[in-house]
């Protein structure tokens, strides 16, 4: 092996390990904050939201005259 190919195998492997740092990194900072202080799945977060979030419920007003007939 000259001393060519190893300069190129160990350029190489420094951008890879660089690569796969900024990659981590990017992960870290656009990830969910709330998912990590909840620590919880995501099928749990989504129950817990659902019974904090407050529902309007239709209900079909009757008009005097319905109750006539």
């Amino acid at each position: 092996m000259s001393a060519n190919e190893t300069v190129l195998i160990i350029v190489t492997a420094i951008a890879a390990l660089v690569l796969a740092g900024m990659l981590a990194g990017v992960a870290y900072k656009t990830r969910s904050r709330k998912r990590g202080v909840a620590g919880g799945s995501i099928s749990e977060e989504i129950e817990a939201d659902a019974r904090e979030t407050p529902r309007s419920v239709n209900t079909p007003q009757s008009s005097p005259d319905h109750l006539n007939e």
